[in-house]
């Protein structure tokens, strides 16, 4: 199974991707973001443990995984991580995982006060039965009496135990001949690091004007007295295409495996993108059977141009200094 990878910033357009490739028949298109893998104590925070000697990283990351397998196997919003899921993430860590009593070194660590956002939509009542019964099957983690460490392996071999671990994952989807992925590796990092962790797979990257973008952050992260300011919002795309800068290097190597397309060409310029899409992926034109169904651009046109409308024109004018590299050029 060719796994096809979507990264974008928040209201980069990530969605309307993500919606376009759930159209075709030969794509099974996970519709939660791949937590596992880029959230806080995830399988590629967990490689920091390798390159690094501290018990105490060991041990606030290794509690982070414990938190994040339980909150993605009992919230709906992640609907394929099942019972299996949630058993053989523990297997996974547990593989490799040591726990040392030493009362002399208890302290409370700010990384067990980490709590995940709930999602408004309450599990079903026997589906929260079932879960909780494997939920207290599984051993629990004594955040009292243990420091716990990662043996002593190499990143390498880390990285091919938790390849296994992954493909177990995808293993619980439907079976298709395409799984596309929404966020499975940080948006900003080092792609070619995490690509390591995915066997036959490519990125697409979408990028937005960031005026639009703003538009959409303040529509978005506003709330009463707070608001997201021009100033903070520059800082804020900076700091992402400065890692962004690092990743253009892997259009230098031997296969395609990075394209880039921009959400305002997909928009206006449908049928030139999606050609462009298909062919890099290789998909098969004929499997696009609910064409504009999910993804719309005739819909989707109206979130093209946002800034124009916009009453504060001096943050756009402040935008548009500050990041002109970045603007869509062709913007109509």
């Amino acid at each position: 199974m060719k796994k096809i990878l979507l990264v974008g910033y928040g209201h980069s357009g990530v969605s309307f991707l993500r919606d376009f490739f759930a159209e075709f028949d030969s794509v099974y298109t996970s519709p939660a973001e791949f937590w596992i893998f880029i959230m806080s104590g995830g399988i590629f925070d967990l490689q920091t443990v390798f390159e690094r000697n501290s018990n105490f990283i060991d041990d606030s990351t290794i509690r982070r995984f414990y938190k994040l397998v339980d909150y993605i196997y009992k919230s709906d919003y992640f609907s394929e991580y099942n019972e299996e899921f949630y058993c053989f993430s523990y297997e996974f860590i547990n593989s490799f995982r040591i726990g040392v009593t030493d009362h002399s070194m208890r302290w409370n660590s700010p990384t067990e006060k980490i709590i995940f956002p709930e999602f408004k939509k309450l599990p079903k009542f026997l589906s929260k039965m079932l879960k909780n019964k494997v939920y207290d099957n599984v051993t629990k983690i004594n955040y009292d009496d243990c420091i716990y460490f990662l043996d002593a392996i190499s990143k390498e071999e880390y990285i091919g135990v938790a390849k296994k671990y992954l493909e177990k994952i995808f293993a619980l989807f439907p079976k298709k001949d395409y799984l596309a992925l929404v966020h499975p590796i940080m948006v900003s990092g080092k792609y070619d690091e995490q690509l390591k962790y995915f066997d036959d797979s490519v990125i697409i990257r979408i990028s937005r004007d960031p005026r639009d973008v703003f538009i959409d952050f303040k529509r978005a992260y506003s709330d009463g007295n707070k608001t997201v300011s021009a100033y903070e919002f520059v800082k804020y795309v900076r700091k992402r295409h400065f890692y962004d800068d690092y990743n253009a290097g892997l259009k230098t190597l031997n296969s395609p495996l990075l394209l880039d397309i921009q959400f305002e060409d997909f928009i206006l310029n449908y049928n030139k993108v999606e050609k462009q899409i298909l062919d890099f992926c290789g998909i098969n034109p004929a499997e696009h059977v609910r064409r504009k169904q999910l993804s719309n651009p005739e819909i989707s046109r109206k979130n093209v141009g946002l800034y124009k409308t916009y009453k504060n024109q001096d943050e756009i004018k402040y935008i548009e200094e500050q990041l002109e590299d970045y603007l869509y050029k062709d913007a109509i």
